[in-house]
């Protein structure tokens, strides 16, 4: 039987107290943008080919993560409130990273002076989204048409792959959101563009 001294595990207790540790929250402009990611609804997507594309939203959440730390302490030194989003195409089957998006804002927050912001996934490629700059006004949202309907205010965001990679022509390369719609659109290096139905 291992027993271990009663000091020890008050030690270790002292040692990760993060009861004063700082939790940096989302802003109010940020949860706005968390606001179309309702669960279970449904988003579908078109092509001008007319295929369309279902993406139910699996997963709508705001959780707390530990963060900090490092080789001089195994205890977290602050908390980030942070927002996760799953939406899950419903009409195919095969390698779920393919057929998934995900949708994180995380606060930025003077800890690790990183500007943690908002990051998606489609597929295999990564797109930062800098909602906390578009909120502080540093960055202005143009208003954009895609299929003869108007968005006031747009984020878009591209991605560029690192050489030797060569992307696949159905990976993603660009993304649009709103702020009241969520993802509207992305296009693919192949040339295929998929708008918010």
């Amino acid at each position: 039987m291992l027993v271990v001294p009663l000091g020890l595990l008050t030690t270790c207790k002292k040692l990760c107290d993060t009861t004063d540790a700082p939790v940096y929250t989302l802003t109010p402009g940020q949860q706005a943008w968390t606001k179309p990611f309702g669960k279970d609804n449904v988003w579908r997507f078109g092509n001008a080919n007319g295929y369309v594309r279902p993406y139910r939203i699996t997963r709508a959440q705001t959780v707390s993560e530990g963060a900090g730390g490092g080789k001089s302490t195994p205890c977290f030194t602050y908390f980030n409130e942070s927002f996760i989003a799953e939406l899950e195409r419903t009409d195919s089957v095969g390698y779920v990273l393919e057929r998934t998006v995900r949708f994180q804002l995380t606060p930025a927050n003077a800890a690790d002076n990183a500007p943690l912001d908002a990051v998606a996934f489609l597929g295999s490629s990564r797109f930062w989204l800098p909602i906390a700059r578009a909120e502080e006004g540093q960055l202005p949202l143009l208003p954009a048409t895609f299929t003869d309907r108007t968005y006031p205010a747009v984020l878009q965001s591209a991605y560029a792959p690192l050489p030797p990679q060569v992307p696949r022509p159905t990976s993603v390369k660009r993304v649009f959101f709103t702020k009241a719609d969520g993802l509207i659109r992305f296009e693919e290096f192949g040339g295929t563009v998929w708008n918010r139905l």
